[in-house]
């Protein structure tokens, strides 16, 4: 009898969830993705590619449907800019405030921070996430709280664009203050003060590029700075399996660099808009998130050829 009431009540506790799951997304149709500004695509581990937008909310594509998150938290459904998983698959974005999604609910969190815009997450290699903001950097504790973090005062610049941690050392990009350097818990040195660091990227052979407003730049372990391209504004996105980068720009689609040779779309014509704002690699396809919607392109038939920079 025992048994018997144990799993009815597993069976109702299943269903529930599952009608939560419901109530969370509404399906929606391909087409509504038309026209919209997508700011961020973010790829989880369960293939769940998630679609962060500018004042259209957040949308889940999930075994070839798409679905959209129903919320009453329309003030903050302004503009996702920033998209994350956690170590526990809990899905973070982040805005103008902070949300979190773990599958059955959705959580927003309006003052565990003293940011109020956040641009970027981070994981470190132990699992540690981490969060830039208009007001430093911030990291969520393994008792799930938001912590700040004291070595975030001694940056150059409050406002954190993007952020790389490595065990006790982080790599920080500020709107005006530049890269800046910490190691346990102090900023040590500081890069490119003059820039406007926009996005980091850290490669497989450990070296990082800095996208700014006026070139990319690479720094290697040794802390030696060089410029790989000068005066363009080009945002590195990811590093494929080939070691091709990946970059997006809000001016020219996207381009890559092979390590040797720069190269750009043949034909402006593949693209729906040379404004690109994010890129994933999805096996044979490329998915662009750009000012016009979403596009995705067979990397097989993009039509490539040779550039300067």
């Amino acid at each position: 009898m025992k048994q018997w009431i144990f799993f009815v009540l597993l069976f109702c506790l299943i269903q529930g969830l599952r009608a939560q799951e419901a109530t969370l997304f509404s399906p929606v149709e391909f087409s509504e993705l038309d026209s919209v500004e997508i700011r961020k695509l973010f790829r989880a581990s369960k293939h769940d590619i998630w679609i962060g937008t500018k004042g259209k909310g957040i949308f889940r594509w999930r075994e070839d449907h798409l679905a959209k998150l129903t919320s009453n938290q329309e003030g903050f459904l302004t503009g996702f800019i920033a998209i994350e998983e956690d170590a526990d698959a809990n899905i973070w974005f982040g805005a103008r405030g902070m949300m979190s999604i773990n599958g059955e609910s959705c959580r927003v969190l309006s003052e565990e921070v003293s940011s109020t815009v956040i641009f970027s997450f981070t994981i470190d290699r132990k699992g540690n996430l981490y969060a830039g903001g208009n007001r430093g950097f911030h990291q969520y504790s393994k008792k799930k709280e938001w912590l700040e973090i004291p070595a975030s005062k001694q940056l150059n610049h409050q406002v954190v664009h993007d952020l790389i941690v490595d065990k006790n050392q982080a790599w920080i990009a500020t709107r005006k203050g530049g890269l800046n350097y910490i190691k346990k818990g102090k900023l040590l040195k500081s890069f490119l003060t003059e820039s406007n660091c926009r996005k980091l990227l850290q490669l497989n052979n450990r070296d990082i590029l800095v996208g700014t407003n006026n070139g990319v730049f690479r720094i290697n372990p040794k802390d030696e700075l060089s410029t790989l391209v000068a005066g363009k504004l080009l945002l590195p996105e990811f590093e494929d399996a080939k070691g091709d980068i990946w970059f997006s720009s809000e001016r020219e689609g996207i381009i890559k660099y092979d390590g040797k040779q720069w190269w750009r779309i043949a034909n402006e014509g593949v693209l729906t808009s040379q404004q690109v704002f994010t890129i994933i690699d999805v096996e044979e396809e490329l998915w662009l998130g750009t000012n016009a919607g979403l596009q995705r392109l067979s990397k097989a038939e993009i039509p490539w050829q040779k550039m300067n920079l």
